[in-house]
């Protein structure tokens, strides 16, 4: 794991790729969390 890390951040653009890679992974986590959440407080409200 270490070894993939520095193998991935030794070449500062394909460490800049998987910067991009991780942080929209992560805003595609958070939007769906978020929706998640509306939806079901929607339902909450209407019961």
């Amino acid at each position: 794991m270490n070894n993939w890390l520095k193998e991935r951040f030794s070449d500062p653009h394909r460490a800049m790729d998987t910067l991009c890679t991780v942080a929209f992974s992560l805003c595609g986590l958070l939007f769906v969390y978020f929706m998640v959440l509306v939806i079901a407080a929607q339902i909450m409200f209407r019961s």
